[in-house]
């Protein structure tokens, strides 16, 4: 531990970059799963894709919302 470092402001900035990088992970992921040579007779069904898509617009959107606040923080 570093003497009188700012713990909460780290474990905060930690949390940021995790919610910015978590939208290129769901991607790479939801590409992978969806691979039949890699998953074979395992690929997601049509209804988890459509969730997962879903999931990855709204983190996608949640993301840029939090870049712009970070840049113009009036709004």
């Amino acid at each position: 531990m570093i003497p009188n470092a700012p713990l909460l402001t780290i474990l905060y900035l930690s949390q940021v970059a995790n919610g910015l990088l978590l939208p290129f992970l769901l991607i790479l992921m939801l590409l992978i799963i969806n691979d039949r040579k890699i998953m074979g007779d395992y690929v997601n069904s049509k209804l988890f894709n459509y969730i997962a898509r879903a999931t990855v617009i709204i983190v996608m959107t949640l993301s840029i919302a939090l870049i712009i606040t970070l840049i113009l923080p009036s709004l």
